[in-house]
């Protein structure tokens, strides 16, 4: 099998968590980096916008009763979203051209029936953006469709149709099963569940680490057998190696 190559920096670190569910205490210990890779990636306006998405999760978890967002929220989460992501600035007149009737309408059916499609309806809305705000209204079915995510857990080359984003999220939702099968004997209360979306989160906390050289999640399989007698140039051959896995 071909070896896959990524465009976003970071997806070798999120690949070795994928491939270590069973050690919930580093997945654990990966999201709590995550604050702060957000404020490394775009400063304080992304750590405000940020803010302002978790805000908008909770109120949305008080009360899930005939729900909308509002175009002003429609608008923040968009910028959230380019400032996490890659900027696509050419939207931005689709978007505001949405008017805020059009917007609750859609808003309120998309939340009520669960369907991703309903957002897809507005101007400048794509499965992406979509999937950002519905991860923050029921994080527990969806995952944002973070570029890391994609090229992460999709096979192919990296795309933004519907098809390509409900594959990544069913294997959020596998990943956010698997380790909710290691939880302690005691009962976990829901908010400690894991969730697609925060799956997701921690997979592009773990990339964006590793993209600053901060992988030290990563074990390298030869550190078991190194002792102190290792001669440089053996030294010198495995620093080489780890420096490569930090640039994949």
């Amino acid at each position: 099998m071909p070896k896959r190559s990524f465009t976003r920096e970071g997806i070798t670190a999120a690949l070795y968590l994928v491939d270590n569910t069973k050690n919930e205490i580093l997945w654990l210990e990966v999201e709590t980096k995550y604050d702060e890779m957000i404020e490394k990636k775009k400063g304080k306006d992304l750590v405000k916008l940020d803010q302002f998405c978790t805000a908008l999760q909770k109120t949305f978890h008080k009360n899930k009763k005939d729900v909308s967002i509002t175009k002003e929220q429609l608008l923040k989460i968009v910028q959230w979203k380019f400032q996490k992501g890659k900027p696509r600035y050419a939207l931005m007149k689709f978007l505001n051209a949405n008017s805020e009737k059009t917007i609750q309408e859609c808003s309120t059916k998309a939340f009520k029936n669960n369907d991703i499609k309903e957002l897809c309806k507005l101007k400048g809305v794509g499965p992406a953006t979509a999937s950002a705000i519905l991860s923050l209204y029921a994080p527990d079915k969806y995952a944002f469709m973070d570029d890391e995510i994609i090229e992460c857990l999709y096979d192919g080359k990296r795309g933004y149709t519907l098809k390509i984003y409900n594959e990544v999220n069913d294997k959020c939702i596998e990943l956010a099963n698997e380790l909710n099968k290691k939880e302690s004997k005691k009962k976990k209360q829901d908010d400690e569940n894991w969730t697609p979306r925060r799956v997701g989160k921690t997979l592009w906390t773990g990339a964006r680490l590793s993209a600053h050289g901060l992988d030290w999640f990563m074990k390298d399989d030869d550190d078991d057998d190194d002792d102190d007698d290792d001669d440089d140039s053996s030294k010198e051959e495995k620093t080489t190696r780890k420096k490569r896995k930090t640039r994949k």
